[in-house]
């Protein structure tokens, strides 16, 4: 039941399966619950090679030439592996700056894996005009892989009107964070008179399109997720026992694992 749509995304999704399988093992989740992943991660430059993190890019920047569908098969399957790190957010924040630009100069080195970004959907970044460009302050809060980053997208305000910008790592402050999920730690991102130039402030990417790109591949990851709970409970089922025969043979939780499929499936 993959979110795939015909057979070149069911190979799209079966290749990223197996590199997951391949690149991920159980052993380095249950590493990194006690121990920060390592910049750049294990398993950082053979999604790179193998044209992961650059699958929704275009081929003028060294990407696969695809698109949203293809990139959320992609992030299905590696939130179906729970793979730990930026991948998700490095790759969304990419696709932000794409919309904006499919041409644009740092996509480069993000879709060849030589640098990563994050984003941010909310923040209080306040920004003032400087020339072409801008003087951004604030904050935005619980950043996801802040501190692996090299470039921050967030949106600032601009008087009664919003930009989503690039901010460079090297100019902000950041301050790391307990976070919910101990796969993937978080940072509050702090920007004190940070000069922005024109060139990576991203006036073309509107509120409704980051909006969409975002929730879609976190909506993404989060089927993947749902479809690992769906077939480990399956399987569970099979071999579990109780009075004597395995409970996947009772009605009740028949319908239970049949209702999670088909949820999971729609979703």
């Amino acid at each position: 039941m993959p979110i795939a749509i015909n057979s070149e995304h069911v190979a799209l999704a079966d290749s990223a399966h197996a590199f997951v399988e391949r690149a991920v093992p159980s052993e380095l989740l249950h590493e990194t619950l006690e121990t920060p992943l390592p910049w750049p991660p294990p398993f950082w430059k053979g999604a790179a090679e193998q044209g992961l993190t650059s699958v929704h890019l275009a081929e003028s920047v060294g990407g696969q030439g695809f698109g949203a569908l293809e990139l959320a098969i992609v992030v299905a399957e590696f939130g179906r592996g729970a793979v730990p790190g930026p991948f998700v957010p490095s790759v969304i924040a990419s696709a932000l700056i794409s919309a904006h630009d499919p041409d644009h100069p740092l996509l480069s080195d993000l879709a060849a894996g030589a640098s990563i970004a994050t984003f941010s959907s909310t923040s209080s970044f306040t920004a003032t005009p400087v020339g072409d460009g801008l003087s951004v302050d604030g904050q935005a809060r619980s950043v996801l892989s802040a501190t692996s980053a090299t470039y921050v997208v967030a949106p600032v305000a601009i008087d009664s009107e919003r930009r989503w910008v690039v901010l460079s790592a090297d100019d902000v402050t950041l301050d790391s964070q307990q976070s919910v999920d101990p796969l993937r730690p978080v940072a509050h991102v702090t920007a004190t008179g940070v000069q922005v130039p024109a060139d990576r402030v991203l006036s073309n990417l509107t509120d409704a399109r980051a909006a969409s790109i975002i929730s879609t591949i976190v909506s993404a990851e989060a089927v993947g997720v749902a479809r690992w709970a769906t077939d480990t409970a399956s399987e569970y089922a099979k071999v579990r026992e109780q009075f004597g025969r395995p409970i996947g043979q009772f009605q009740a939780i028949k319908h239970k694992c049949a209702t999670m499929a088909a949820v999971t499936e729609r979703a």
